[in-house]
């Protein structure tokens, strides 16, 4: 009888250990076992997770990125979603919510008016614009490369093309 308990327990560990393979590459089906995993942010399942296109950003020096322009609630429900692959979620999404409903000026520089979370490989910038409140989600590693003309003007261009996406 103990063969076949050892056979049972051993299957049992090989069907979790399966099990958690599965959420880890399903990225966004479990976030929550990623992060106790500590399974850094990756754009494709942000991009996966929370529906939204991977396109090219101009500000990113033509990088892969998530770029969306928006206002209101759908642009929350997005930027919330993509805030809850990354570490601080709770206090970024009420920041977001301050940003968006009670002083999202594009004018104000003060920290509570934009977020900017560095990570690896992925990196998010929310701040609001005169055209709507922009989220651009990628890999910022290379910004450092990136003279300020060139990212504003890229800021400018992703902006001006994603409007109304």
């Amino acid at each position: 009888m103990s063969k076949a308990k050892s056979y049972f327990w051993g299957f049992v560990v090989i069907a979790i250990l399966a099990g958690l393979f599965y959420c880890v590459q399903h990225n966004g089906s479990f976030s929550g076992v990623r992060n106790a995993l500590n399974i850094k942010p990756d754009l494709n399942a942000i991009s996966e997770k929370c529906n939204l296109p991977i396109k090219h950003s101009y500000a990113l020096g033509g990088a892969k990125a998530i770029v969306k322009v928006g206002t209101g609630d759908a642009f929350e429900k997005d930027a919330s979603c993509v805030l809850n692959e990354f570490p601080s979620a709770e206090k970024n999404r009420k920041k977001l919510e301050n940003m968006l409903y009670k002083n999202g000026s594009p004018f104000d520089m003060s920290d509570d008016n934009h977020i900017f979370i560095v990570g690896d490989p992925c990196s998010v910038i929310i701040f609001p614009t005169t055209a709507g409140d922009v989220m651009i989600v990628g890999d910022a590693s290379n910004l450092s490369h990136i003279d300020n003309n060139s990212l504003m003007a890229g800021l400018m261009k992703d902006v001006s093309s994603n409007y109304g996406d």
